[in-house]
């Protein structure tokens, strides 16, 4: 089994040495660089950067309108605050629709830094619209994002090998990591997200009972202007007010500027992270009623728990989404989840509720 993986693993990664020069001008791009080193003091330590640097790359090659653009979809940003954000809005009400995106400049809330990144990733053009798309534009004229990625410790670690270990505490796989993620994006309209993993020991590519990679997320998405401002199934993440009820994903670290003493609660958007705990997988949607906006959402999955003696009560829940021993393997989606809910948010000039 070991060499089938490494054979695949092998093809693997040629396919992606080949394509690393058509991905390695987004992924270290200096701008989007720049960005990320500024937002950093505001995320803990271990927040995945590469999200917000795919979601910037892709804004970039298909700008935000800022006459169509509301709340939630300029919090994808990151870089630009509540305050900054209310006044584009305020600014659009008072004074009509924006002629250029040189108008920013006169926001007293910009500095001169800002709006020199915010230029990248806004314009003022006409949307692209669902309805007007063919099924071979849907493919054509969309865009493809394909990240492949493969690791392994060359030193052979104990796990794998070690005399002293039972074989309840050997693992059961390669040491090989392997990670896919495919994206697409139709004009910042239509969005789908597969991902799959395999961590270090954890069996795949044979034997009885096995599936190939040890997780899978996959989410659909769609973002529109009208009342359902976004339809999402699959696997999702939820971020409203402070974190204080829900907030699905990594916390906000301590920042020094006076903006991120708030946290940006984005709401509703697909989940395309590698960690196998931290997301909702169900259906949701953002529905806008005047300034009201109501998310309704269900999430029914499995999760991995330790089980008691008994095998009747849970004793803890296992986060690390690792399953390379007979213990992991056996607490591996042993419990079931169920979470649904609403949520309701008002949003005016200088009030924001929820």
């Amino acid at each position: 089994m070991n060499s089938d993986i490494r054979s695949y693993g092998l093809i693997l990664l040629l396919f992606f040495m080949g394509c690393k020069a058509g991905f390695s001008q987004a992924n270290n791009d200096e701008l989007i660089e720049q960005i990320l080193e500024s937002i950093a003091p505001n995320f803990s330590e271990d927040h995945d950067y590469s999200e917000i640097a795919e979601r910037l790359n892709s804004y970039r090659k298909n700008p935000i309108n800022l006459n169509l653009a509301g709340k939630e979809q300029l919090q994808d940003l990151y870089f630009i605050s509540p305050l900054q954000i209310n006044s584009i809005i305020s600014h659009r009400e008072k004074n009509g629709l924006f002629l250029d995106v040189l108008e920013l400049q006169s926001l007293p809330e910009f500095d001169p830094q800002t709006v020199r990144w915010l230029m990248n990733f806004v314009a003022v053009v006409p949307p692209g619209q669902l309805a007007s798309a063919s099924v071979k534009k849907l493919f054509a004229k969309a865009e493809h994002d394909l990240i492949l990625r493969f690791g392994q410790v060359l030193e052979k670690q104990s796990g794998f090998s070690g005399s002293y270990l039972n074989e309840d505490q050997k693992y059961a796989g390669s040491a090989m990591r392997m990670f896919t993620r495919y994206r697409y994006n139709y004009s910042n309209t239509l969005f789908a997200s597969v991902n799959l993993e395999k961590d270090a020991g954890e069996r795949s590519f044979g034997g009885i009972g096995n599936k190939g990679f040890d997780f899978y997320s996959a989410n659909i998405s769609y973002k529109g202007i009208g009342a359902v401002r976004k339809l999402l199934a699959g696997d999702y993440a939820l971020q409203f007010g402070q974190g204080l009820t829900m907030w699905a994903g990594s916390g906000f670290g301590k920042g020094a500027g006076l903006s991120t003493i708030a946290k940006q609660d984005i709401g509703l958007r697909p989940y395309s992270s590698a960690n196998e705990a931290l997301f909702l997988r169900g259906v949701s949607a953002i529905i806008g009623i005047g300034r009201f906006l109501f998310t309704p959402f269900y999430s029914g999955r499995k999760i991995d728990v330790s089980l008691s003696d008994s095998l009747q009560e849970i004793s803890s829940m296992a986060l690390s989404g690792l399953h390379r021993t007979k213990n992991e393997i056996l607490n591996k989606h042993a419990a079931s989840q169920r979470v649904y809910g609403s949520n309701v948010q008002y949003s005016s000039k200088d009030l924001s509720a929820g």
